[in-house]
């Protein structure tokens, strides 16, 4: 008789084969559209091999060629603590090899020690995202599809320090990442029809919140969780804008490059925004004020400290605005690094957004996000008290 593993205590928590399953066989097939006889590779880490066994075997029962590449926490620390990279599968030539011949990469992103491993890319700077950017480039040139799973990202110690539970974390992360990726999808390319065409965009909220922005006609990106290989901007800089061909996993946003040189008033946030990439720190409170396409006051109740030390070091284009995203995933409330992705959330950005097409090369990169508001394109409501219309 087949032993249960979901029972099973050396499984991970919050895992269970059903559940499993289901998750790899929507990615599979809905997110990165596997066919028969493609190529398939999974990479997990130690937390998440199971779940990236319970893709390999879905994939296998498609008709594709799964290969699983395991990579041990243990393992990647002592080699870090050794040698002081710690990129000992992506630095293989084997590993690109693969990579190369790919057709659907499956990334269960990780290790689990999420604060050591952001003190790592902090220290390692460009050298610490030589691996992303070498992947969008091989995308862009193969046409390789990639989903990036979060749930190897579930650390106690994080969840701790941003006032969650790991298990409250884990389950709002699955739960999310079962939304249907077509309705997304659908929802997403209808707004990024109007934010194409559209010249104003008006943001309110009876918090006190009135921004208006400006469009410049650039092609907006949509993370429904559905890949589209046809839709390849010929303009993307080679080691960005692979959007269509990459997602995370949950997703659920429609982002856009706005006019750099355009803001004026208030946006007074009410969700908790992460001040950079790779911050443990979540700031709340956050009011930005734009006068003449400059942000000329930054306030928050918590992070202020944060936010001015990364301000500071942001150079030229740190203080103008860079994006506008709108949720798609009515499944998410509170997940750290996700916050943009909730229904109907609001989130602008300050600075960075050439890898959305814009011009701002600033290494500042902040959204604040704003829920329940109001957001008109051209003088016509899209958003309306946080509903999609």
């Amino acid at each position: 008789m087949a032993r249960d593993l979901s029972s099973d205590r050396s499984m991970p928590a919050g895992f269970r084969v059903d559940r499993a399953r289901a998750m790899a066989r929507l990615v599979l097939s809905q997110t990165l559209g596997v066919r028969t006889d493609e190529s398939v590779t999974i990479e997990t880490w130690t937390d998440t091999l199971p779940w990236g066994n319970a893709f390999a075997l879905e994939a296998s029962r498609m008709g594709a060629h799964p290969l699983l590449l395991h990579r041990d926490d243990a393992t990647f620390w002592n080699t870090v603590e050794k040698d002081g990279r710690g990129s000992t599968l992506a630095a293989s030539p084997a590993f690109w090899a693969i990579i190369e011949k790919t057709d659907a990469f499956v990334n269960f992103l990780g290790p689990n020690d999420v604060r050591r491993d952001f003190e790592r890319a902090r220290k390692l700077g460009h050298e610490g995202t030589s691996e992303i950017h070498r992947l969008h480039s091989l995308a862009i040139r193969t046409g390789f599809r990639t989903a990036s799973l979060y749930l190897g990202r579930v650390n106690p110690q994080v969840a701790a320090a941003f006032g969650l539970s790991a298990t409250a974390w884990r389950d709002e992360l699955l739960r999310a990442t079962m939304v249907d990726p077509a309705r997304m999808h659908a929802l997403g390319v209808r707004l990024a029809t109007a934010l194409q065409k559209g010249r104003q965009l008006i943001i309110r909220h009876r918090n006190g919140t009135r921004l208006e922005l400006r469009l410049k006609g650039r092609a907006p990106v949509v993370f429904g969780g559905v890949l589209d290989p046809t839709t390849r901007p010929g303009t993307s800089p080679p080691e960005f804008r692979p959007q269509h061909l990459q997602t995370p996993i949950p997703a659920g946003f429609v982002a856009v490059a706005v006019d750099e040189d355009y803001a004026e008033g208030t946006l007074v946030s009410n969700r908790a925004a992460e001040l950079t990439g790779y911050s443990l720190d979540r700031a709340s409170g956050g009011v930005w004020t734009f006068t003449g396409g400059r942000l000329v006051r930054a306030k928050f109740g918590r992070g202020q400290a944060g936010f001015d030390g990364v301000y500071a070091s942001g150079g030229r284009g740190r203080d103008q605005p860079g994006l506008l995203s709108v949720g798609l995933n009515p499944k998410v409330r509170n997940l750290p690094w996700m916050v943009d992705q909730g229904l109907g959330v609001v989130a602008v950005g300050l600075g960075a957004n050439r890898y959305l097409g814009g011009s701002s090369a600033t290494s500042m990169n902040c959204n604040l996000h704003l829920a329940g508001a109001d957001l008109t394109i051209d003088g016509r409501p899209v958003v309306r008290a946080g509903r999609i219309v």
